[in-house]
């Protein structure tokens, strides 16, 4: 009788260590899980943080705007609604030359945009005492792209003034610098109704102080299309 209940009393503190084994295993795999979770939630975190810095870098770096067929390639693309400043260039270009000369307007057009305007219309007409080619390079090439300045006009072809003028499209290129860039498709010719010509243009829109302005400009083509 005293073995078996020996016998019973060892069962029952082997079962004891057992169940004691298999709860310490259980709460160490919970508390294992727990960590991996723990540290797999952490690095889903960091890396957002870490694509959001991306991102991030990816508008506030700032790049020369001396070469725009290599940094047009680095516009970044969304799907924003453009339609107040398309409106806006609409009336700029309409309005354009109405009382006032062919060389921009500082209620629209950044200081440095402007004087830079200006001297590239001042070197294509030629007229005696106006800014020599090197002249306008040493002043203007670190800041803007010295490639697409051949015009004589913003949005006009040629030396006279147009009789006709449209923007016809306007086309959404993305942003860059913090700003926006549009390219300008615009018909028109010396006489009423006439549309034989087109140039393009491309822009960068900025806005200061709830008003925007053209912070660039190039003159990227002028045809004849009759």
């Amino acid at each position: 009788m005293l073995r078996f209940e020996k016998k019973l009393r060892m069962k029952v503190v082997i079962i004891g260590l057992v169940l004691l084994l298999y709860s310490c295993s259980s709460d160490a795999k919970k508390t294992a899980n727990a960590t991996q979770s723990a540290k797999e939630e952490k690095n889903k975190s960091t890396k957002i943080v870490k694509d959001s810095l991306i991102e991030d870098n990816k508008e506030t770096e700032i790049i020369a705007e001396t070469n725009y067929d290599f940094y047009s390639k680095k516009f970044i693309i969304s799907s924003k609604n453009n339609r107040d400043i398309e409106n806006w260039l609409k009336g700029i270009v309409t309005n354009d030359g109405k009382g006032r000369i062919f060389d921009g307007d500082l209620s629209y057009m950044t200081k440095d945009c402007h004087g830079f305007i200006t001297d590239v219309i001042d070197n294509n007409w030629g007229y005696p005492g106006s800014i020599d080619e090197n002249t306008l390079n040493r002043k203007w090439s670190g800041k803007f792209d010295m490639k697409y300045t051949n015009y004589g006009h913003l949005f006009e072809t040629g030396n006279g003034g147009w009789g006709t003028k449209q923007l016809t499209n306007v086309k959404y290129l993305g942003s860059l610098n913090n700003g926006d860039w549009f390219q300008l498709t615009i018909k028109g010719g010396g006489g009423e109704n006439d549309f034989s010509e087109t140039l393009i243009r491309v822009v960068k829109v900025i806005q200061e102080n709830q008003k925007y302005y053209i912070s660039n400009f190039l003159g990227i083509s002028e045809k004849v299309t009759k």
